[in-house]
Formats: structure tokens, sequence, C-alpha cells
């Protein structure tokens, strides 16, 4: 009876006020839904709690030490499994990036309630069954992932400038056959073993890389050895469309540091790719990931897309990338170390797929299980973590079912000049499955020197060298 009355009520208002004869109540926000305060041009970073309430929002200009009361509670709060905080406290004016997990499917439903906490949905993806959307506030960036296999839904809130890619960049246009380049890394002097270096060439000319070695004159030289003999002949400079560094180990972005002193003025750079995490992860640490990131914005006209996501779908030129993990989605798994922090991505050129694991081990590759073979199947397979212990699972690499192996692995020890690839494929238990596996047709170890592969690329000859006549033994 009273609820009854009270609608009676509410209707003889809203009469009155439509006839002007009373004001209608003011409104206030809602507390979902708080006024927003912009700083115009600064980017904004923000304080998430672990039951997803979005606290707090900072401007990341150190200088500027704006700050605001959100007071945002993300959906589903019902459901929530629990929340992982990618990045150290001392460092979230620079990223302060959170990801939570939830036991729910419902994907429209998650995109249509974060619309209403003003976020505008910017971009879509799709890999496999799996869903993917980026959306947009004022503060912050909300990633959301719907992991079919898993029955899970996975949100990423991160800075407000953390976008994707362009869709598409460079023309499309040339006639350059597109190649592929595993470099021979130098590790002499440097760690005894390791490093990993991979060139591929567009129809413009132009150029990604991935990782490239150690900080040594050697490694920067190889890189740029192979840009300038190339490149198309009526270009000044090479131009690197894309530089994807994997993760924050020295044998993996040190060429960067080198190649940037010694051949920044030589070269072009219009793209820097990579997710680190701003948290101590083993041997990774948050300030390495700040200073390299400084490296890539003294680039000049280099963008920087710092946050690639799983899922996430773009074109360069006239190769497809698709991002297949990344250190965000092995939560709640657990890290083996900081290889478990490496950007695993694929790119479709020449009419094949070449996927790049970095150093990604059993964390990343109990999350990519999950993925459908079509997704992870692929003619190239860069051997994930050199062939080392603990790297990926056979149930991930029989889903790749690739026909070549990429090995990025000398076959000595330079230091000690002790033989090291010949015992770890012939007795190592976690390389029994490339020893034995029917698909791979060729194995080719980084330590052969400088190999070019001529997209598409069928192997043929011997399945792997003899490396025996190589190390003396």
């Amino acid at each position: 009876m009273r609820s009854l009355f009270k609608k009676i009520m509410a209707f003889f208002m809203s009469v009155l006020a439509f006839l002007g004869l009373i004001q209608p109540p003011a409104t206030e926000p809602s507390p979902e839904e708080p006024a927003v305060q912009i700083i115009s041009g600064h980017n904004m970073s923000v304080d998430v709690s672990a039951k997803g309430v979005i606290e707090r929002a900072y401007c990341t200009d150190e200088q500027c030490g704006e700050s605001f009361e959100v007071g945002i509670i993300l959906p589903m709060k019902n459901t929530l499994r629990g929340s992982f905080d990618c990045s150290d406290e001392n460092y979230r004016m620079v990223d302060n990036s959170t990801v939570f997990v939830y036991n729910s499917t419902d994907f429209d439903g998650y995109v249509s309630e974060m619309k209403n906490r003003g976020c505008e949905l910017v971009r879509t993806y799709s890999m496999g069954d799996n869903r993917y959307a980026l959306m947009k506030h004022p503060y912050f960036t909300v990633y959301i992932s719907l992991l079919c296999a898993e029955g899970q839904l996975r949100v990423n809130i991160g800075r407000s400038d953390e976008l994707a890619p362009p869709q598409m960049t460079g023309t499309n246009s040339g006639e350059t056959p597109p190649k592929l380049w595993q470099l021979s890394i130098a590790n002499v002097s440097a760690k005894q073993h390791g490093g990993m270096g991979y060139i591929l060439q567009l129809s413009d000319g132009s150029y990604i890389i991935v990782d490239g070695g150690y900080d040594t004159d050697a490694d920067a030289e190889a890189i740029f050895d192979v840009l300038v003999q190339n490149k198309p002949l009526d270009c000044e400079k090479p131009v690197i469309a894309a530089w994807f560094i994997t993760h924050q180990h020295a044998d993996h972005y040190g060429a960067l540091y080198r190649f940037t002193r010694n051949y920044k003025d030589a070269v072009e750079v219009n793209a820097f790719f990579c997710n680190f995490p701003y948290r101590d992860f083993d041997d990774i640490h948050p300030q390495n990931c700040r200073n390299l990131e400084g490296v890539m914005a003294s680039w000049t006209g280099a963008a920087l897309y710092r946050k690639l996501h799983s899922g996430m779908r773009f074109r360069i030129c006239n190769a497809d990338v698709t991002v297949i993990c990344s250190f965000e989605d092995v939560y709640p798994f657990d890290f083996s170390d900081g290889n478990d922090t490496s950007l695993v991505f694929q790119v479709s050129l020449g009419g094949q797929r070449i996927l790049f694991t970095g150093d990604a081990e059993y964390g990343e590759s109990d999350r990519m299980k999950y993925l459908d073979a079509s997704v992870l199947q692929s003619d190239f397979l860069q051997y994930p973590h050199h062939g080392y212990d603990k790297q990926c699972k056979e149930n991930f690499y029989e889903k790749v079912n690739p026909a070549v192996v990429l090995w990025p692995m000398p076959f000595l020890n330079h230091v000690t000049g002790e033989t090291i690839f010949d015992w770890r494929y012939e007795a190592r238990a976690e390389n029994a499955w490339v020893r034995n596996a029917a698909c791979v047709k060729k194995i080719v170890v980084n330590d052969e020197g400088l190999t070019c592969f001529d997209l598409p690329y069928m192997p043929e000859g011997e399945r792997i060298c003899d490396y025996s006549s190589l190390t003396g033994n």
C-alpha cells in the first residue's frame, strides 16, 4: 500500500513540474558516475582497491601533482575471484595497472555496465572463441577479456593513455619480397649463453625487429648491417616500422641500447611495442622498465605502444600481428620467474605465421594451452627460453605444430668453451618434444650464423645441422 502511495505521489509531482508549478528536484551524480575533472593534455593513473573500487586518479605528470577522488565501483563484485597488482606502489604515476578475474562469462553485460560508468568502447577483438574489448574513461582504460574455455572474464584497469596500436599502419605498398632473418648473437664477453634477435622485411622495404641481443657493438652492428644491405635503393635511411621487446632481460633488450647510441641518426623508427610489469619479478625491476621506455621515447617521432594485451590485432604494412599472451594473463597461475613476463605474439607475413615467445615458461604456457589450435598453429616457432629449463609445455607445442623451429642458443659456452647445445638437445627431458615431433622438419640454431628465410619458406634438407662438426666434438 505504501509503495502504491509513493508511485502516485511521484506521478503527481512530475505533472506539477511539467506544468511549471514547481521546480524539479536537483539531481546529484550517481556514486558510480561521479563528476569528472579533467586536466587538459594530461594523462591519468588510478588507484584501485582489491575489491574493485577505483578510488583515486593521479596526473602522470609528476610536476603536476593533481589528484581526484573517483569512487567508481567495477561491475559484478559478487563474482570476483581475485585481483593482481601489476605495478609497485612507488611507480603508480608511471604505471598502475590492476587485473581482476571474475567467475563470469557475461562479456556484453560488463561492457554495458562500464559504459554506464562513463567508459567509451574504443575497439573490439576476437581470438578463437575468446572476445576482447578496449574501453576508455577520462581517468583510465579498461581491457576486458572473455576466456571461454575457462569461463572467466579478465579485466585490466590501466592508465588513461594506454591505447591500442592503430589497426593499420604503413601503406602496404611496394614489391619487396617478405623475408625473415635469425640473427647470430655475440655471446663472447657477455653472458655465457642466451640472446635473441629477429628481423622481418615488409613489402614497402621497412622492417620489424624482435629483441636484438646484448648491449654490444657486435649485436647492434649485426642489426644495422641487415637493415642497410637490404633496404630499397630509393630509401635514404632504413625504416624500422616496429621494434618489439619481449621482456626485460638484457640478452633480449640490450642491443636496443647500443643500437640507439651507435645508429640513431642513420635509421628511422616508427614505433616500439612492449608490455612490461612495473614490479619486481625475480630479475625484472621497475626502474629497468622505465629506463628502457626512456630509450624508446628518445627516438624522435617514434610512437610507444607500451601495453599490448592478449587478443589485440593490428596490421603493419603487409604483416598481421596478433598478441597471444602477456604477463597479465598468468595470474592466478604462478610465475616461474621473470621469463614469464614475456610478450608472446604471432606475425603473419608472406602467407606464413611466425610465433615469437621470448622466454615464456610454465606460467604463460599454462595460460596459452587453453587457446584453440587454430589460433596457435604457426609455420615457424621461436623456441621459448633458448630451450632451457622450465620452458613451455608439450600441450602448447602440439597446438603450435610448427614445421620450422628457430632456436636462439649457441652451440658453445663462448666464455668457457664448453659445449652446451648437444646435451640440452639430446638428453634434456624438456626438449623431448622438439627432438621427436614429426611436424618439425627443420631446426635452425642461431649459432649457425645469420640465417635468411625467403617467405613463404618450405623446409628441405637435413632436419638439424651437424652441430658436432661446429663444436669440434
